[in-house]
């Protein structure tokens, strides 16, 4: 019997320890399992009781934040073990592990050593005394999730989370053994699944439905209701009462309401009202550059070296073939945030056009001679309408033949690799259903994702626990 063990992140911590209650009234009833919990609120509930869990043993990452990183930022002989953990774990070299931090890539040189020198300790203590033979999560975007993603890869213990194949059609849930979602088959592709690739394909191609998380984005990005009051006072609740919202990720209430609030919303208007967007002329020939939300794992894990889109751009602006403009949109969720010197920078690439926000993104997917993106679901999109696309980071969808990955072919490269791919692309759509089919074979479907953000409603129905705990257990039990 494999020995499993949870990261609870945040409110992750609700829908893990329901399906780890499933796993010890079944098949791991004699079992011991432990998690580590992310978030002071969520272990606290967790040791309280409020939040009920089978867990033999909680772990609190918080706590080793607040004794070795906050109080104490030194460290004994960094130098040579920075030295022996480049050594092990640096085959990129360990700075993807601070990029892959939104809060710690600014902390400066010195503290990022002792961070990642410390986060290394911790980890390489934990399993070695644990002894899992499965870590069960939910994503890497941090330092501590991907430094904990390595060592245990180290140690031969397995890593799974459960990853969403990111489109509204595609229900499909599969766990993945690497942190970007790439997915490692352990069954035969079903007959019937073929039949349903065949069948979501066509509905796609017809509907091209945003998804209702996107949907979402865009209205609260526009409105102010009663449910960002809420979230606000709750916030701050926790924050000057409790306590329990502390820490390097949850920063002052009023300085958090006022830089990714009110800011963002002010600029956001201007951008709505006087911003003059490029024209866009979608009968000429043009490559399509769909900008993504920063930060976010997409471009802080799975594409460290491609984080600055600006850069991206420019390397992308040098290697289309004379003739080609780049059209350029931002992400919906992403307008008032860019600042404006960002988009005056993107005007100075000679090949660059903004393009207006209300244009259909799907208008301009499907009209466009090449779609390149770092990392984003449109990629995924693009090549189910059978256009070519171009990927900078790791993404799962790199596995269909059908997608040109160059993030690891050298940029002095692309101009070449780019012209060939233009000039020999011909879709075959087996090549496309042969990918969906192998992914829904290994997939359950169901929603992992935050409860509190995504929904309670969505997450956390009976119907869908049972199917996570079907489709973790079968895992389990195949591999």
């Amino acid at each position: 019997m494999k020995k499993v063990f949870f990261i609870l992140d945040w409110d992750f911590s609700y829908l893990w320890s329901d399906i780890a209650f499933r796993l010890k009234s079944d098949i791991y009833a004699d079992e011991e399992i432990n998690a580590l919990v992310v978030g002071k609120k969520y272990f606290l509930e967790l040791s309280d009781g409020t939040i009920k869990h089978p867990f033999n043993k909680i772990y609190s990452l918080d706590e080793f934040y607040e004794s070795h990183i906050y109080s104490n930022m030194t460290y004994e002989g960094l130098d040579e073990r920075i030295r022996e953990l480049e050594e092990k774990y640096g085959d990129e070299t360990l700075w993807k592990f601070v990029w892959g931090d939104r809060r710690h890539i600014k902390d400066g040189y010195e503290n990022n050593l002792v961070q990642v020198a410390k986060f290394f300790d911790y980890f390489e203590n934990l399993y070695v005394n644990e002894k899992p033979d499965v870590i069960v999560t939910n994503a890497f975007a941090s330092m501590p999730h991907l430094i904990s993603y390595y060592v245990a890869t180290e140690l031969g213990i397995k890593v799974i989370h459960g990853t969403k194949m990111r489109m509204a059609l595609f229900n499909y849930t599969y766990w993945s053994e690497n942190y970007y979602g790439s997915l490692v088959p352990y069954k035969p592709v079903k007959p019937e699944m073929f039949h349903k690739a065949k069948e979501l394909l066509s509905q796609f191609r017809q509907t091209q439905e945003i998804s209702q998380r996107d949907k979402d984005v865009i209205v609260q990005k526009e409105s102010i209701g009663k449910e960002h009051l809420k979230r606000f006072f709750n916030y701050s609740y926790h924050y000057y009462v409790t306590k329990k919202y502390s820490g390097h990720s949850k920063p002052n209430p009023f300085k958090k309401l006022f830089v990714e609030e009110a800011i963002p919303r002010m600029k956001r208007f201007y951008y709505k009202k006087y911003f003059k967007w490029d024209n866009a002329d979608l009968s000429s020939k043009y490559v399509y550059f769909p900008l993504q939300v920063q930060p976010e794992a997409t471009t802080m894990t799975y594409a460290h070296f491609y984080m600055n889109q600006l850069s991206s751009l420019e390397a992308l602006s040098k290697s289309v073939p004379m003739g080609y403009k780049i059209y350029v949109k931002e992400h919906p969720g992403m307008l008032g945030k860019n600042p404006y010197s960002f988009y005056k920078a993107l005007r100075k690439l000679p090949n660059v056009k903004i393009i207006a926000m209300n244009l259909d993104s799907y208008d301009v997917m499907k009209k466009a001679s090449l779609i390149a993106t770092i990392s984003g679901t449109t990629g995924l999109e693009a090549t189910l309408l059978k256009k070519p696309v171009i990927t900078m980071g790791k993404v799962f969808y790199n596995d269909c033949k059908l997608v040109k990955h160059i993030g690891d072919t050298a940029i002095t490269q692309w101009p070449k690799v780019i012209k060939e791919y233009l000039d020999d692309y011909r879709c075959n759509d087996n090549d496309i259903l042969d990918f969906l089919a192998l992914y829904f074979s290994n997939s359950t479907e169901c929603m992992i994702a935050e409860p509190l953000e995504t929904g309670w409603d969505v997450v956390m129905p009976e119907k869908n626990l049972e199917s996570i705990y079907l489709g973790l257990s079968e895992y389990l039990s195949s591999n």
